[in-house]
């Protein structure tokens, strides 16, 4: 088949890797539609995987008849190309995708995509010109599935998980032998993630200690709470326990310090039930990714993704607990991950036969 990905937002690059080695394996014939910002960041890759890649910058800044002018072009593009199946990297908000919506709908080629917030079913109107021209969505969790189905009856929900990313060249790290690596991915926000609670844990963590928390991203520069983050960690009394960037960190060491890593913790809010619902949270498929077990909040603990992977806490003292705990006892890998759910050849077969079933509905899905 002859397939389009889109992603027109600057986000969510870290799913297309996935979804076009797995077209690729699958004997399909791929083409990338992006938006420039992410030309560094798909480089390692595009190349070897697609058949072709075009941008296209419709940012609200682009004066509007060129903006026009570049939309009618992708849209003969896409009609002369004859796709069988275009797939929305992100299915939701963007008005170029919601033209293509009306243009295709439900036709020739087939839409589908993925739906990376299900709470835009109730919260957006703007996600009813996608739920009336996709008859399936994608999301990245199989616990997702089910929530999706029940705000959306209408739609089918299909999950896979984008967990897999390219071999980047080897960045050497100084891991001295004995100490316990814990990272935190992401940029520094309190929107998302509770970095108070961070701070009170490295407050309280004993100064002769085997271990260091690695913050795997800078503080948003437009954060001042970040920012006060930031400067409280400097004045920690024991700097060599705790790594923080100042600047973005290259895919290349931020993957590097993932594999070396013990665990990763996801440090969101307590009672956050976006993630319990609607959403993943990127550490989350990063785990998966590295076969890592992640240190969550309790609450997170009624996911079924997480109930053999995670290690679970309440609070600063049961944290601190934990660290503890596992700082000296050896570590066992988790069984989970020997499930075959986990490995590239079902992921990949399970991908293949949902966006195979969208240009071909009489053929079922691997669910």
């Amino acid at each position: 088949m002859k397939i389009g990905l889109i992603e027109f937002t600057s986000y969510h690059e870290e799913c297309l890797y996935s979804q076009l080695r797995f077209l690729r394996d699958g004997g399909h014939h791929v083409e990338l539609f992006l938006n420039p910002k992410l030309k560094n960041q798909v480089a390692p890759y595009a190349a070897e995987l697609a058949g072709g890649t075009q941008y296209f910058d419709f940012s609200s800044r682009t004066f509007l008849p060129k903006r026009i002018g570049r939309f009618i072009k992708l849209f003969r593009t896409l009609k002369r190309g004859r796709f069988d199946v275009l797939i929305f990297n992100t299915a939701s908000s963007n008005k170029e995708l919601m033209l293509l919506c009306l243009l295709f709908r439900r036709g020739t080629p087939a839409l589908t995509g993925t739906l990376h917030n299900l709470r835009k079913l109730r919260q957006s109107a703007s996600q009813k010109v996608f739920s009336k021209a996709l008859s399936h969505y994608l999301v990245l969790s199989d616990y997702l599935a089910g929530t999706g189905q029940a705000l959306s009856p209408q739609n089918t929900f299909l999950s896979y998980y984008a967990i897999f990313f390219p071999e980047y060249p080897e960045v050497p790290l100084e891991k001295p032998a004995g100490e316990m690596w814990v990272c935190i991915p992401g940029a520094i926000e309190y929107k998302r993630r509770d970095y108070d609670f961070v701070l009170q844990v490295l407050q309280a963590m004993p100064q002769s200690t085997n271990l260091k928390i690695i913050l795997l991203g800078k503080p948003e520069p437009g954060d001042p709470r970040a920012l006060a983050f930031a400067d409280a960690i400097a004045k920690l009394p024991f700097p060599k326990a705790v790594k923080l960037f100042h600047q973005f960190v290259p895919n290349a060491e931020f993957h590097a310090y993932l594999k070396a890593a013990d665990y990763i913790w996801l440090p969101l809010y307590e009672h956050d039930a976006a993630y319990l619902k609607y959403k993943i949270s990127g550490p989350m498929n990063l785990a998966f990714a590295y076969r890592k077990p992640l240190l969550c909040p309790q609450s997170m603990a009624v996911l079924p993704d997480l109930q053999e992977v995670g290690l679970f806490y309440q609070g600063p003292e049961s944290f601190l607990a934990l660290l503890t705990r596992l700082a000296t006892e050896t570590r066992k890998e988790a069984n989970a991950f020997d499930r075959p759910k986990w490995t590239y050849e079902y992921q990949m077969r399970n991908y293949n036969a949902i966006v195979e079933s969208m240009a071909h509905p009489s053929k079922k899905t691997a669910h």
